[in-house]
């Protein structure tokens, strides 16, 4: 599954108000304890990701931004699955 491109939400809270961003970005790895994504989206610790799986069409995932790291404009992230 590495290397899979992803359309996906960020999901976050600004102040008071709930906010969502959708962007897009690829999948480097995936095991049980995480998922590692890259993209352009400058991704954060605490924010809420949510797409739609492309394999198994309907179903609706959720991840926890765990960790991220930016280099330039490109930020790779662990996410954990919730």
């Amino acid at each position: 599954m590495s290397d899979d491109a992803i359309s996906f939400t960020v999901l976050y809270k600004d102040g008071s108000e709930f906010k969502r961003d959708k962007t897009t970005g690829k999948i480097l790895s995936v095991d049980k304890a995480e998922i590692v994504v890259t993209t352009s989206y400058q991704l954060k610790p605490g924010q809420m990701l949510k797409w739609v799986d492309v394999h198994k069409k309907g179903n609706l995932h959720f991840a926890l931004v765990k960790w991220s790291k930016a280099s330039g404009d490109i930020c790779t992230a662990g996410l954990s699955i919730l």
